[in-house]
């Protein structure tokens, strides 16, 4: 349904184009290049909008830091900065925000935060943690991947190295 309706809106916007071209005698690559521009501006700032919104619970949280080191008690600090840093490194985010996720949080359900739409381009940050956890811990995250993996099972089968 939605597609239905951006097409639609596009074939308005794509004919009005012409039909103000043709008015006002201007070359129509021009048009087209304007809407065109004017539509990608539209779709980035409302994808960026949603991923704010998203991102907001895991910003808004208070230093999860205590959550890792009552699961982790065995674990140091510098052990669980290291292997968040690995995650946001791998998810493009802020160093300063890798205390904002919990052992609980689950890598795919962020990942879908992030692309929300089956076949929305990613920036690979999936198979980017994967080689980062394999280059740091040598630990094959494909052998024992799941949908709901949490970052603690994550950093859990860190610890087993």
């Amino acid at each position: 349904m939605n597609i239905m309706v951006g097409l639609f809106f596009a074939v308005c916007l794509l004919a009005g184009g012409l039909a103000a071209s043709w008015h006002f005698s201007f070359n129509p690559l021009w048009i087209l290049l304007a809407i065109g521009l004017l539509a990608g501006f539209i779709a980035s700032t409302t994808r960026e909008r949603q991923q704010r919104v998203f991102l907001q619970r895991f910003w808004s949280r208070a230093c999860t830091g205590i959550r890792w080191r009552r699961r982790f008690p065995d674990s140091s600090p510098s052990q669980i900065r290291e292997f968040l840093s690995i995650f946001v490194d791998a998810f493009t985010f802020e160093q300063y925000r890798r205390l904002s996720f919990s052992p609980d949080d689950k890598v795919v359900e962020i990942y879908r935060g992030l692309y929300p739409e089956k076949f929305m381009a990613d920036c690979m940050e999936l198979e980017t943690l994967a080689l980062g956890l394999r280059k740091r811990y040598g630990i094959d995250v494909e052998s024992f991947w799941r949908e709901d993996i949490t970052l603690g099972e994550l950093f859990a089968r860190t610890r087993l190295t």
